[in-house]
């Protein structure tokens, strides 16, 4: 059936009129039940079994995902967006189109390493790259919406969504949540949602869905952090968390989503629910009934349903009995309409800009794949190095050892879209069978320990591949540990026996708790979750094509259960030492310090700073600023990329500030016994928190700046703020 557009509803269609107008215009001409119908996210659209709700305008939104997990299904989004909008286009009454939303975390026909693995590279300007690649490719399969980047800092290593995140620092968070908005909404026609607002991260491993017990000075000072950046960026939406905060789940607090983000920082996006998290309210014992859920949840601020239809369901009575104001609910269907114009689905021509312009199926091209062979690279961090790497293509016979070595699916990480399966690169035997002479490379793929230790006694060296498989990783995925899998360290051990060299490259989404491996290999490289370029870009790491220049996103756990420290590690009202005869907040038989600290990594070269000089001692408390410099040569042979690193630490505030806070970072790359100043600028703002009242503030007194490579080394000078 065909339903034309009344004549008079048409004024939306007018491009000249204002953006606000068409809006408003829209908005009146809309009943209420579709006023309704806009709000609705539904979690299983297609053009067949969706065909009545969307000709009726019982449907405003829709998400269309493989899913989580590599065995997720596989139907064509293109496909599906392009029979949805048909349908709504030219069934419903006012042929409103749909808001198409996917799960483009890190990539679609061309896919990225993960999160946690771009955060390695210390470099927003490749994530804004890589957002904008996998935005212009979800735009020509016909998607406008993306829930992602997520911004939660993650709180331990055994959570399964660690790999989601940028680690756990909130400038390293802030800056690639930024750079990710930035690179999805480049083109002006695609919205990113960052998400879980807020807090989120700091669940434990087994409780995605979690009670924080945390304050309102930690959710400024730390978590809030990163969303405000991604919205000072522009992102267009936010999603809720499926969490409570103190007891109040975030579906129903009104004090964060609408006082604060919607209120208080001026939020004129979209607040999207989590999937069914609206109707999880029942769940918590929060709400008595869908009815109340759905009525808590829109008080609360709200927008966008996903997936629970309490909105669709309860909320035209609602609003009719008054338990729900009628500006409220326009004002959520106010904010639907505005990104749908936005994403060009309200323009007056007979198709939408975003329909699909490519065919279905349709792989990466060449810039694409040589993206992301560069951010695999770039996201490689290399732990420890007794000279082995790089290797040479005389380097003898290789054996090349483990499960991921002829498995490219097995590189690609959790939330994997169907194109991207499609789309991959060779493995990394063929990867690394070009960089060698004929013959010279064995292959074993480890499921007989017994063959693979033959092949190391007949081989010249070993790389070894170990890790996680991307199904250990992702939402409701926690592990009890972050140790290897089972049996993949008797391998090592056993490989490591023979006596001959050892490389190892470790493929995860999480810090593994390491410190047995690197005890048994001669070199050690982490690579997190690749992507479908990982064969080459670890083979080019390997024979030095492109030199490895990650760092480490967050610390690298000494012992299980280890939680975060640096950011979370804050001043005990016992002073800690590292003496051994201190007595208060150590393990009695371990150190309680993580293996290697964040902004960790090696190169094929070395480099040397100098100690850290300053301007002056003095920083002005209002205007003005302190140059803090040193200098950094390149010791090496080799050229190479080091990340410079400002940390800072106030010694006294209102609140218990962090022992070490990264303040700022600068990359610079030297060519052997090249030197250069890095120099930071450091005015008083570096130093702004929260307080305990809630009020930014910035504190005379003495303040401590670091520069260094890593968290762990650096050079101390002392600063006086006036």
């Amino acid at each position: 059936m065909t339903t034309t557009t009344a004549v008079g509803h048409r004024g939306w269609l007018d491009a000249r009129r204002t953006p606000q107008e068409r809006v408003e215009l829209l908005l009146g001409a809309l009943t209420l039940e579709e006023k309704v119908g806009q709000l609705h996210l539904a979690g299983d659209l297609d053009p067949d079994g969706s065909r009545a709700d969307i000709a009726a305008g019982r449907v405003g939104a829709g998400i269309l995902s493989g899913g989580a997990h590599p065995d997720g299904p596989t139907t064509s989004i293109a496909a599906t967006a392009a029979g949805c909008q048909r349908v709504a286009r030219t069934e419903s009454r006012l042929g409103v189109p749909l808001l198409l939303g996917s799960d483009v975390v890190h990539g679609l026909a061309t896919t990225f390493p993960i999160p946690l693995g771009l955060a390695a590279s210390w470099d927003p300007a490749l994530v804004t790259a890589c957002a904008a690649v996998a935005a212009e490719e979800a735009l020509a399969a016909g998607l406008h919406l993306t829930f992602a980047p997520m911004v939660d800092l993650a709180s331990e290593h055994r959570w399964g969504r660690v790999g989601e995140t940028s680690g756990d620092e909130p400038l390293l968070a802030s800056r690639m949540g930024a750079a990710a908005v930035a690179g999805f909404q480049s083109g002006g026609r695609f919205t990113a949602a960052a998400k879980h607002f807020c807090g989120y991260g700091l669940v434990q491993a087994e409780r995605d869905h979690e009670t924080l017990p945390v304050g309102q000075v930690a959710l400024h000072n730390l978590h809030l952090r990163p969303f405000r950046a991604c919205l000072d960026a522009g992102a267009g939406a936010v999603m809720a968390g499926f969490h409570d905060v103190d007891g109040v789940p975030v579906h129903a607090h009104r004090a964060l989503l609408r006082d604060l983000l919607k209120d208080g920082w001026g939020f004129d996006g979209v607040v999207v629910s989590e999937w069914d998290g609206i109707g999880q309210l029942v769940h918590q014992g929060v709400a008595a009934d869908l009815r109340d859920a759905a009525r808590q949840a829109l008080l609360a601020g709200v927008d966008l349903d996903m997936a629970s239809g309490a909105y669709r369901a309860h909320l035209p009575a609602l609003v009719a009995d008054g338990a729900v104001p009628p500006a409220l609910l326009d004002d959520a269907v106010r904010r639907v309409l505005r990104l749908k114009l936005r994403a060009g689905l309200l323009d007056p021509a007979p198709e939408p800009r975003t329909a699909v312009h490519a065919p279905a199926d349709a792989g990466p091209g060449r810039a694409a794949t040589a993206l992301a062979r560069r951010a695999a690279a770039a996201s490689t961090v290399l732990l420890k190095n007794t000279g082995i790497l790089p290797l040479h293509g005389n380097v003898g016979t290789v054996h090349l050892c483990g499960p991921f070595v002829d498995d490219v699916d097995a590189l690609l990480g959790a939330w994997v879209q169907p194109p991207g399966r499609e789309t991959t690169g060779p493995t990394l035997a063929a990867a690394v069978a070009g960089q060698l002479a004929s013959g010279a490379l064995l292959v074993s793929d480890a499921r007989f320990s017994d063959l693979a230790v033959h092949r190391a006694e007949t081989a010249d060296l070993t790389v070894a591949v170990l890790g996680e498989h991307p199904s250990s990783s992702g939402e409701d995925r926690c592990l009890p540990t972050a140790d290897l899998p089972v049996g993949q360290l008797e391998l090592l051990a056993e490989l490591a026996a023979v006596g001959k060299p050892v490389v190892v490259v470790v493929v995860t989404a999480r810090p593994l708790e390491l410190r047995p491996v690197l005890r048994l290999a001669d070199a050690v490289l982490v690579v997190w979750h690749p992507g479908g370029h990982a064969g080459p870009a670890v083979a080019d790491v390997l024979f030095d094509r492109t030199p490895p220049s990650g760092r480490l996103p967050m610390n690298l756990p000494r012992m299980e259960p280890q939680g975060a420290s640096g950011t979370f590690e804050r001043a005990s009202g016992r002073r800690l030492g590292r003496a051994r005869d201190a007595k208060f907040g150590h393990y009695l038989n371990a150190l309680g310090s993580p293996e290697l600290s964040l902004g960790f990594g090696l190169t094929y070269t070395s480099f040397a700073y100098s100690e850290l000089e300053l301007s002056r001692d003095v920083l002005p408390l209002r205007g003005g600023a302190v140059r803090a410099s040193v200098e950094v040569a390149n010791t090496g042979t080799r050229p190479g990329r080091e990340v410079v690193q400002l940390y800072l630490r106030d010694l006294v505030a209102d609140v218990v500030r962090p022992l070490l806070e990264l303040a700022d970072w600068q990359t610079v790359e030297l060519a052997p016994g090249e030197s250069t100043k890095v120099v930071f600028r450091v005015t008083a703002d570096l130093f702004a928190y929260w307080d305990r009242d809630l009020r930014r503030r910035v504190d005379p007194g003495e303040v401590d700046l670091v520069v260094g490579p890593n968290a762990a080394r650096g050079s101390a000078a002392r600063l006086v703020i006036v």
